[in-house]
């Protein structure tokens, strides 16, 4: 927690999350700017919203550092016991949304389970009610993502499955009807065998649907598919392919954040053995 707003809406969906747990228990880990701690009216804001949830939050400083990813890292338990909820940038930057970040340092990092989000509709108080889940061909891309799943499932009354099949724009206007409805049958049958997986481990709200498309751009049509199945939320899973090195418009991850009309989540577990 950096004392920001957005941090704050973060802190809403840990709140929200953490209480489906045993035990429901939140740590606010706050590295100071400048030599400053969170003030006192803004803890007791947020402990007066952690008791009604009947979640317990405990603060936590830590030094001041220029590294504050590395300093989070370090205060955290290695592997999947504690999932860590940081954020990415609110506004736009010279350096886009994601890179440079806390959120952006700590998905690259392998050691912990990470939610990096970027919050759009603060009115949800953390708890959306629609989510919608990018997926792909990716191994493994499905069990990854269900630890995710699970701290949002109880919650949800909605769950989107989006599967986006990228084709070449030079390709795309000469596909042929048939060889288009084999990709679309090929998208459904993905996502099909995602949900067969993702409920073999997670308790899916009463409605699913799946969505399949063919496009140019995979980030723009995915943001356009959650936002027409009115997602309040859309996670995604990271890799080393989403994850920006340098800045770049065109970068996915990048994209879906600047065009998302909804909040968005990124989740990487930790790696086996950390």
């Amino acid at each position: 927690d950096d004392g920001s707003e957005h941090a704050t809406w973060i802190l809403h969906y840990a709140l929200r999350m953490a209480r489906h747990l045993d035990p429901p228990r939140v740590q606010v880990l706050h590295v100071p700017n400048g030599g400053a701690s969170l003030p006192a009216v803004h803890r007791a804001r947020q402990e007066s919203f952690a008791e009604r949830l009947g979640v317990e939050l405990v603060f936590r400083d830590l030094p001041a550092t220029p590294d504050v990813a590395a300093a989070l890292s370090d205060h955290v338990r290695p592997g999947a016991e504690d999932v860590v909820l940081v954020g990415f940038r609110a506004h736009r930057h010279g350096r886009g949304l994601a890179l440079g970040t806390v959120g952006h340092a700590l998905l690259e990092r392998h050691d912990h389970a990470v939610l990096a989000m970027r919050v759009v509709e603060p009115g949800n108080l953390g708890l959306p009610r629609v989510a919608a889940l990018g997926l792909s061909e990716s191994p493994g891309l499905v069990e990854r993502l269900a630890p995710a799943a699970q701290l949002l499932a109880p919650d949800l009354e909605e769950l989107w499955l989006l599967h986006v099949t990228e084709v070449q724009r030079r390709f795309l206007g000469a596909l042929s009807y048939p060889r288009l409805r084999e990709l679309e049958r090929h998208g459904l049958e993905t996502l099909e065998r995602c949900e067969a997986t993702l409920r073999r481990t997670v308790e899916l709200p009463p409605r699913v649907e799946r969505c399949t498309d063919v496009a140019e751009a995979w980030p723009t049509q995915l943001v356009m598919d959650a936002h027409r199945a009115h997602a309040h939320l859309l996670l995604l899973g990271a890799s080393d392919h989403l994850l920006p090195r340098r800045f770049s418009l065109s970068n996915p991850l990048e994209a879906v954040l600047r065009n998302a009309a909804c909040d968005v989540a990124v989740f990487r577990a930790a790696s086996p053995g950390a």
